[in-house]
C-alpha cells in the first residue's frame, strides 16, 4: 500500500474480508521503541471500542516469531487519502471535528505518554535565513511544557492519515504513535504540515474550527507550534514522501524551507517582548 513511509503495509485478502497488515521493517524505530505493536494495538482497540472511525487490531506478533519482523494485522478501512479537496474550509472543517472526538478520550487505560521527537541540545540551524528566530524559539521551549488537562492524543494526526469518502472523512489511520498528552499537541502536528502543504491561512482556519467544534488548545498554542517546528531541527526540512503518490508534487525543498521559517516567525510574534 502506497502512502507509508516509516513500515511497510500490505492489503491481504482473506476469502471475504480486506485487512491490512503492518511490517515492522524500520530497524532503528525498533531499536528506540521495541514494543511498537504492542502500542499500536492498544491505541486501536482505545480508539475502536470507543466508536472512533479506527481500524480494529485482529492478530499480531510482537516479537516477530512468525517471520522475524514484528507484525500487526487490522481491519481495512475504506477510503482514499484526499489532498485536493473540493472545498478546503470543509475539509478542514471535518479534520477539527474528528480530532475533537479524539480529544474527548481520557486514555487513563493508556500507559505511553507524550515524548518530544526533538533532538537534544538544539542549536540553531546553519541552513536559516531566521537565525535569532529559531535562538529565541529554542530558548522559549527549553524547560517543561504548559500545564494542561491530558487526553487521547494521536501523535501523528496529518491529512495523509485520514481516510474519505468522497468529500466525507471515513477514517482515522495509523495509531501506532497515539499516547496520553494534551491536545495541543495534535493541533501544532497538524497544523505544521498544513502550513507545508498549504500555508498558513489553512493552518490557521483548521485551528478555528477546532475551538467551534467545542475543542480546547489552552491557550498554549505558540510553544506546541514552537515545540513541533524544533522537532525538524537539525534539519534542513525534508519534503515528506507520503504527499507525492498522492498527487502533491509542487512541494520543493525550498519553499518548504520558507513556509516553515514564516510559522516560525509568525508564532514568534506572538509572543510578549
Amino acid at each position: 500500500m502506497s502512502g507509508s513511509s516509516s513500515t511497510t503495509l500490505w492489503r491481504v485478502e482473506v476469502g471475504g474480508d480486506c485487512l491490512v497488515l503492518r511490517v515492522h521493517d524500520n530497524c532503528d524505530w525498533l531499536r528506540a521503541e521495541p514494543d511498537l505493536v504492542l502500542h499500536e494495538v492498544a491505541a486501536l482497540q482505545l480508539a475502536f471500542d470507543a466508536g472512533l472511525p479506527a481500524p480494529e487490531p485482529v492478530a499480531w506478533d510482537a516479537g516477530g516469531d512468525c517471520c522475524g519482523l514484528p507484525l500487526l494485522l487490522m481491519s481495512w478501512l475504506p477510503g482514499k487519502v484526499l489532498l485536493r479537496p473540493a472545498s478546503m474550509d470543509d475539509w478542514l472543517r471535518q479534520q477539527a471535528q474528528a480530532l475533537v472526538a479524539i480529544h474527548r478520550l481520557t486514555a487513563h487505560d493508556l500507559t505511553w505518554d507524550w515524548f518530544s521527537w526533538a533532538q537534544p541540545d538544539l542549536e540553531v540551524p546553519a541552513w536559516s535565513e531566521a537565525p535569532q528566530a529559531w535562538e529565541r524559539a529554542i530558548a522559549f521551549i527549553a524547560g517543561e511544557p504548559p500545564a494542561a488537562p491530558r487526553c487521547l492524543v494521536h501523535r501523528d494526526y496529518h491529512p495523509v492519515n485520514l481516510l474519505w469518502r468522497g468529500q466525507t472523512l471515513s477514517a482515522v489511520v495509523d495509531w501506532v504513535n497515539a499516547c496520553r498528552g494534551v491536545a495541543a499537541v495534535d493541533l501544532a502536528h497538524c497544523r505544521g504540515n498544513l502550513i507545508a502543504l498549504y500555508g498558513p491561512e489553512a493552518a490557521d482556519r483548521f485551528l478555528q474550527h477546532y475551538r467551534r467544534a467545542g475543542g480546547a488548545d489552552h491557550g498554549d498554542m505558540a510553544w506546541w507550534d514552537l515545540m513541533c517546528l524544533a522537532e525538524c531541527l537539525p534539519g534542513p526540512p525534508e519534503v515528506y514522501p507520503g504527499w507525492a503518490p498522492f498527487g502533491v508534487r509542487n512541494i520543493t525543498s525550498e519553499l518548504l524551507r520558507a513556509r516553515l521559517e514564516a510559522h516560525l516567525l509568525a508564532v514568534l510574534r506572538q509572543l510578549p517582548e
